[in-house]
């Protein structure tokens, strides 16, 4: 993937779940020659490769962000490594991929929407007549720095012309979607990943969804995420979990097993205190986990 035989800089580096050294033998093996400058422009620079090519077509001024994720108009969504290999491929997938990639992939690169999608068949309409598609817009916005005089001068006019939808906000693994300090810890269970993958994945779910919350308890428990803010307390001020208690598995009404005490300690701290789900978690569980202080 770095080209004339050179190992890859950051073996254990993982890209799309897999180790570049892994990436290292798919690379001589498994890529097509059409795909090889794709292939080492985009795994090549996420693995460190020194001077990796350029993506066929270079929409971003200062680099990529691959951990991001793409949202398609259709509701879809991948991440962005996926999309500027494909966006790399050829130039017509250049131009089907670009506007996608310049809008959520760039680094440190101004958005014409602040981040939100906006309409591909709306134009911006100048005072001496000119037009500028909102598409054509974007990907040259792309190529100036965030928080520019001129990232926002665009910004104001594309909130006029473009139709500027705000995203829901989207789910991160640690709070404010820092990666996980444990990045190669393991979570069980049904996510069953690595750290660094789920942190990838998280956003593909709202923040609003019944998902996050789990996936925000699995990043305290075995990533080393933060809890920024305390909400729904298992046990309440004049309780406490007991020690000797919380590696226990906590059973439902339905006689199935959840999780230990622990694991629904740092669960129901993402909750709301005042939450239907906060509400009959406790009914369930208190007995089980919590006994008064002494």
């Amino acid at each position: 993937i770095c080209g004339n035989g050179v190992d890859a800089p950051l073996p254990n580096q993982l890209v799309s779940g897999v180790e570049c050294k892994v990436w290292d033998k798919v690379a001589t093996s498994d890529i097509a020659e059409d795909g090889c400058h794709a292939y080492q422009a985009v795994t090549g620079a996420a693995c460190g490769c020194n001077a990796p090519p350029k993506p066929k077509c270079n929409v971003c001024a200062n680099g990529y962000n691959w951990d991001a994720t793409v949202e398609y108009n259709d509701g879809s969504s991948e991440s962005c490594e996926s999309a500027i290999y494909l966006m790399s491929m050829s130039t017509e997938s250049c131009e089907t991929y670009s506007e996608y990639v310049s809008q959520h992939c760039c680094l440190n690169s101004c958005n014409i929407c602040h981040g939100g999608l906006f309409s591909l068949d709306r134009s911006i309409k100048y005072d001496n007549g000119d037009t500028l598609s909102c598409k054509d817009a974007s990907l040259s916005a792309s190529m100036l720095t965030t928080y520019s005089k001129e990232c926002e001068s665009v910004q104001a006019i594309a909130a006029e012309f473009c139709g500027c939808v705000s995203q829901e906000k989207k789910c991160t693994l640690c709070p404010g979607g820092s990666p996980p300090p444990l990045e190669h810890g393991i979570i069980p269970g049904d996510i069953n990943m690595d750290c660094l993958w789920a942190h990838r994945s998280a956003p593909f779910y709202n923040a609003g969804s019944e998902n996050c919350p789990l996936i925000r308890a699995a990043g305290v428990l075995y990533c080393g995420c933060d809890i920024s803010s305390i909400g729904c307390s298992l046990c309440g001020e004049e309780e406490r979990v007991d020690d000797s208690l919380r590696d226990n598995e906590v059973i439902s009404n339905d006689d199935t097993t959840l999780l230990s005490c622990a694991e629904y300690e740092s669960f129901l701290n993402f909750l709301a205190p005042s939450s239907e789900q906060c509400q009959d978690a406790k009914k369930t569980i208190q007995s089980q986990c919590c006994k008064y202080s002494s």
